[in-house]
């Protein structure tokens, strides 16, 4: 479990590395989960993304040309959304925070194909309207028992066949 910034700050740098080093049909993108770390704060989640960002600006070598960031956070909320529209907050929020380590070849791929973040943008908008907030919350605060159990999900009972990057 990384309980620490610069343990998530190593684990994701070193993920972003074997993405870089590896051929997209193996391995097209990573979820990061970090249970133990940034839950009760989105500030904190948020500034240490934002770091990572500058810390994959400033790489020469090949992690900032092959890999983006998306991150996700059980309290991220949109500035300036009220009442019904604060909906459209669950369009990135997670059980834990979670950083999505993407490739930049595989997103430039698919907008290259006719993929349209807009169209795509626009279609999780309306289901997050067409759902409604009471409904998306109680939805959302059922998942509230999976944040006691992220860590299971890498415990060595549930390894796969994905190659570790640690090792």
């Amino acid at each position: 479990d990384i309980v620490s910034e610069k343990e998530a700050a190593n684990a994701i740098y070193k993920e972003g590395l074997l993405l870089s080093g590896t051929e997209p049909s193996e391995i097209s993108t990573t979820l990061m989960a970090l249970p133990s770390l940034f839950a009760d704060s989105f500030e904190s989640f948020h500034m240490f993304t934002e770091a990572l960002e500058d810390m994959l600006d400033r790489d020469p070598g090949e992690v900032s040309e092959h890999v983006m960031l998306a991150s996700f956070h059980p309290l991220f909320e949109y500035e300036g959304l009220e009442g019904e529209e604060r909906v459209l907050s669950y369009e990135k929020r997670s059980p834990v925070p979670i950083v999505n380590l993407l490739r930049t070849q595989v997103v430039d791929r698919h907008i290259d194909s006719g993929f349209s973040v807009e169209a795509s943008q626009a279609k999780i908008e309306e289901t997050l309207h067409s759902k409604g907030l009471h409904v998306v919350e109680s939805k959302f605060a059922e998942l509230a028992p999976i944040k006691g159990s992220v860590a299971e999900w890498f415990s060595p009972e549930h390894e796969t066949d994905v190659p570790d990057p640690f090792a």
